[in-house]
């Protein structure tokens, strides 16, 4: 899809280079300039916060599973069909609700993650908004993840430290 938009960006980019006097365009390194935010690394400890707190409580209830199995282990033998099936269905209902667990915790912080992401995304979507008006760039690319395979530096400009600078915040 990345692709796809990046194709369509260029078909419509190609155009201006025969007609502008000076087509230019800029990328930068997202991962540094959101390292660089202290509310990024905020946002990255509360993250890290929250996830110990689910791995404990996963944890905690997979320790009472194990626990409960194996005293169950011990004294099945001895114990009547009934009560057998009473404490098999208790040990299921155990690992069933450890499971949903587990689950819900990875959405739930995937939705924390995405919260606590948002205003941090929308200040580095402004401040690339404002130096791609402010220096003339026809657009501004991510260059991370090896999204950007080659880039011509008499046309295209790395504006990582620009973007750290515009962002008030010290590299």
């Amino acid at each position: 899809m990345k692709k796809l938009c990046f194709i369509l960006l260029m078909m419509t980019a190609l155009p201006l280079i025969g007609s502008a006097q000076s087509f230019k365009f800029a990328f930068y390194n997202e991962k540094k300039v959101l390292q660089a935010m202290p509310d990024y690394l905020s946002a990255q400890q509360g993250l890290e916060a929250l996830r110990a707190q689910y791995e404990a409580e996963a944890k905690r209830m997979s320790e009472e599973f194990n626990n409960k199995y194996e005293e169950f282990l011990d004294v099945q033998s001895t114990l009547a069909q009934t009560i057998r099936n009473k404490r098999q269905m208790e040990l299921e209902e155990l690992m069933t609700r450890g499971v949903t667990f587990r689950n819900n915790s990875q959405k739930l912080l995937a939705d924390k993650e995405a919260e606590m992401m948002a205003p941090i995304r929308l200040r580095l979507d402004e401040a690339l908004q404002n130096l791609g008006t402010q220096y003339g760039y026809a657009f501004i690319m991510n260059a991370d993840n090896g999204q950007l395979s080659w880039v011509n530096t008499t046309i295209g400009e790395d504006i990582t430290e620009l973007l750290i600078k515009e962002l008030n915040v010290k590299n």
